[in-house]
C-alpha cells in the first residue's frame, strides 16, 4: 500500500510539470517547442522518486506503464498540448520515453543493473537531450540534418556537457571512494557516448534507445577499463568525422556513422588495425576526388561521391565486427578476416574510380556485352588492374603495420596474402552480383540507363533485378562473403 501511495504522489510530481508547461504555454512564455522539453527535463527526475521512495519494481514497472497509456491516449487526442510535437511529423517520443523506463525497470529487475545506475540513463536523456533543444534552438544558427533531425554543433556540445554533469554526480554520489580522474573518465566516456547515440537515431526514438544504450554502456564499458580509450577513440574520430564532413567526403550521416566504425576499429583491434581504415578512406577518397574532376559527375550511380550512412557500413560494417571479435578473443583468425574485408572493399573502391577512366566502354563481367560507363557489373582491363593494386595496398598496409610488432601470435606475413588475394577476389564478386541481381532502371527523363530509383522525384523504370538490392548491398555482401572465406583458409593454413 505503501509503495502505491507514493506512486501515486510521483503523478502529482508529473502533472505539476506538465501543468507549469501548460500555463507557460497559454502565457505564450514559451512556445510549444520549449514548453515540450520543460516537461522532458521535468519528467526525467520522476526516477529520483521512484529512487528515494518506491521500493517494489513492480509498482514503478506500473507507473511507467500508466504512462505509456496516458501519453498514446494524448498523442491521439491532443489532450497535453504543452508534451506534443507540434511539428507537422511529429514523433513518438512521449511515449518512447516512459517505455524505456519500463525497459529499464526490467532489467532492474533481471539484476542486469542496479536502480541508481538505470537512474544515469534516464537523467542523461533528462538533462542532456533536454538541454541541447534549449541550447541548440536559442544558439545555433546552421543546424545540419541527421537520419531527418536537425542537430547541430551547439546541442550536442550541451548534450555533453549536462550529460557528463548528471553522470559525474550520480557516479560520485553512489560510488564513494572514487578519484576526481575515475569519475571523469566514467563521465566523459558516457557523455560522449551518449551524444553519440543522440545522433544516430532516427528524431524521436532517441527517448528509447539513449536512456537504455547510456545505462548498458555505463554499466558495462564506462566503469570497466575500456572507458579511457573507448572516450580517446571517440573523440578522434569525432573530429575526423567533422573533417571528413567538411571536406564532403562523407554526409552528415556518413560522419556520424563513421565515427562509431573507427571508434570501434580502434578500441576493438588496437591503432596498427585502425591505420588499414585510414588507408582505407584516404586513398579511395583521394583517387574519388582525381578521377571525379576527369570524368564528370555521374548519371548512372544511385549515390554522390558523399559517403552516406549505408555507404560506411556497407564497406567497413564487416571489418568493424571482425574487430571487434578480435578484441574479445585475441584470435589472429579474425585480423585476418579484418584484413580482407578492407582489401576487397579498397579494391572494389579503386576499381570504380579508376575503372571508369579507360577509354573504351565496359563489358558486363557475365555476358561480355558493353554496358554504360559506370554500370554494376561493368568490367575495364583497367579495372581489373585497379582493383588487384587496390587489395594489394591493404595488404602491404597490413605487413608494414603488424611486421614490427613482433607478436608471434600474428602471421603477418600469411594474412597479408589472404588480404590481398581475398579483396581481388571480393571485388570480382561485387561486379558478379552487381551485374546479376543489382537493380538498374531506365530514367524516365532521359530514357537511359541509370541506378537512381527515381529522378527529379519521378519514379523511374526498373528493367533488371530487385528494387532492395542496391549498390550498397552487393557492397556488403560481397565484402562479408570474402570475409569469412579469409577466416576459414586462414584456420586451415595456420
Amino acid at each position: 500500500m505503501t509503495d502505491l501511495v507514493h506512486l501515486a504522489e510521483t503523478f502529482v510530481f508529473i502533472f505539476a510539470f506538465i501543468g507549469l508547461a501548460t500555463l507557460l504555454l497559454r502565457l505564450r512564455i514559451l512556445g510549444p517547442a520549449m514548453t515540450r522539453k520543460v516537461v522532458h527535463i521535468g519528467v526525467a527526475h520522476w526516477w529520483l522518486l521512484y529512487m528515494a521512495f518506491i521500493v517494489s519494481p513492480i509498482a514503478g514497472m506500473a507507473g511507467a506503464l500508466v504512462f505509456v497509456v496516458v501519453n498514446s491516449l494524448s498523442y491521439r487526442l491532443q489532450v497535453f498540448r504543452a508534451t506534443e510535437d507540434p511539428s507537422p511529423g511529429r514523433n513518438l517520443g512521449t511515449i518512447w520515453f516512459p517505455i524505456s523506463l519500463s525497459v529499464l525497470i526490467g532489467l532492474e529487475m533481471l539484476g542486469l543493473v542496479t536502480r541508481w545506475q538505470a537512474g544515469v540513463g534516464v537523467l542523461v536523456m533528462g538533462w542532456g537531450d533536454g538541454m541541447a533543444a534549449v541550447v541548440g534552438q536559442a544558439f545555433s544558427k546552421r543546424p545540419v540534418i541527421v537520419f531527418g533531425s536537425k542537430k547541430s554543433a551547439v546541442g550536442t556540445s550541451a548534450f555533453v556537457a549536462f550529460s557528463f554533469v548528471a553522470t559525474a554526480i550520480m557516479t560520485g554520489i553512489f560510488v564513494p571512494g572514487l578519484s576526481a580522474w575515475d569519475i571523469a573518465l566514467r563521465a566523459g566516456s558516457t557523455a560522449m557516448f551518449a551524444a553519440w547515440v543522440e545522433l544516430a537515431t532516427p528524431f524521436g526514438v532517441d527517448n528509447l534507445s539513449v536512456p537504455i544504450l547510456t545505462t548498458l554502456f555505463y554499466v558495462f564499458i564506462a566503469s570497466g577499463p575500456l572507458a579511457g580509450p573507448f572516450a580517446a577513440a571517440l573523440a578522434l574520430n569525432a573530429v575526423v568525422g567533422i573533417g571528413a564532413w567538411k571536406k564532403e567526403a562523407v554526409d552528415a550521416s556518413g560522419a556520424v556513422v563513421g565515427a562509431a566504425v573507427g571508434t570501434v576499429i580502434l578500441t576493438a583491434a588496437g591503432i596498427a588495425a585502425y591505420g588499414l581504415l585510414a588507408g582505407f578512406f584516404v586513398s579511395s577518397t583521394a583517387l574519388g576526388r582525381i578521377a571525379g574532376k576527369r570524368r564528370g559527375p555521374s548519371q548512372v550511380e544511385e549515390k554522390g561521391s558523399r559517403r552516406d550512412a549505408f555507404q560506411v557500413l556497407a564497406n567497413a560494417g564487416a571489418a568493424a565486427t571482425a574487430s571487434v571479435l578480435y578484441g574479445l578473443t585475441g584470435d589472429s583468425l579474425w585480423l585476418a578476416a579484418f584484413a580482407t574485408s578492407f582489401a576487397a572493399a579498397n579494391a572494389d573502391t579503386w576499381a570504380s574510380e579508376l575503372g571508369v577512366l579507360y577509354r573504351k566502354l565496359p563489358r558486363s563481367i557475365l555476358t561480355g556485352k558493353e554496358v554504360p560507363a559506370g554500370a554494376s557489373g561493368g568490367v575495364t582491363p583497367l579495372g581489373f588492374l585497379a582493383s588487384a593494386l587496390g587489395a594489394a595496398f591493404i595488404g602491404l598496409l597490413f605487413a608494414a603495420s603488424y611486421a614490427s610488432l613482433a607478436d608471434a601470435r600474428i602471421e603477418w606475413g600469411l594474412i597479408a596474402l589472404i588480404a590481398s588475394l581475398g579483396g581481388f577476389a571480393g571485388s570480382v564478386i561485387d561486379s558478379l552480383l552487381g551485374a546479376a541481381f543489382q537493380a538498374q532502371y531506365r530514367c524516365v527523363v532521359t530514357g537511359l540507363y541509370t541506378e537512381r530509383p527515381s529522378t527529379d522525384g519521378k519514379p523511374n523504370m526498373l528493367t533488371r533485378g530487385m528494387a532492395w538490392f542496391t549498390n550498397d548491398v552487393v557492397n556488403f555482401a560481397s565484402t562479408a562473403a570474402v570475409t569469412i572465406v579469409a577466416a576459414g583458409v586462414y584456420a586451415v593454413l595456420r
